[in-house]
């Protein structure tokens, strides 16, 4: 979901931030307090205070939140064991609706691979542009410069 942030809402976000951490429960508890805020006319905008919907949308989250969290584990050639999760997210499946691929039907089909690859490498632009400042440090730089550069090297295949 895009959510246009307004500058009355960075305001505001800004205001709890400076009290020290920020938290989902007291951005949630300043919108009940104050119901003119630009934080509240957001949440109501997207069903936050319908039942309906927000128990809808609570039970989605949930499901993403169970579909990420199961692992599988697999056996290489020297015995050694690998957990990841069983089921990946592609690009092309987010923009039709966040649909999630079992990993190992994934890596078993060519084309699927090329868009689990594609995948990888927007997300590290994304880390790179995320954590700009931090990997302005030689020790991250070195680790993220070498993922760039598998993840080149198999755009180029």
């Amino acid at each position: 979901m895009r959510i246009k942030i307004t500058d009355e809402m960075r305001k505001e976000l800004s205001a709890l931030a400076a009290k020290g951490k920020l938290t989902p429960r007291e951005v949630k508890a300043f919108a009940s307090r104050r119901k003119t805020s630009a934080i509240r006319q957001w949440l109501e905008a997207q069903g936050a205070y319908d039942p309906d919907k927000s128990m809808d949308r609570w039970c989605l989250e949930l499901s993403r939140q169970l579909i990420v969290r199961v692992k599988i584990a697999q056996v290489d050639g020297a015995g050694k064991i690998h957990r990841h999760r069983a089921f990946v997210s592609l690009n092309d499946d987010r923009q039709a609706g966040r649909g999630y691929r079992a990993f190992v039907d994934v890596m078993s089909d060519d084309d699927l691979i090329v868009k689990l690859e594609a995948t990888f490498a927007k997300e590290l632009d994304h880390l790179q542009r995320r954590y700009d400042r931090l990997l302005s440090l030689e020790k991250y730089r070195e680790v993220f410069d070498a993922m760039r550069r598998v993840a080149d090297s198999k755009e180029a295949a």
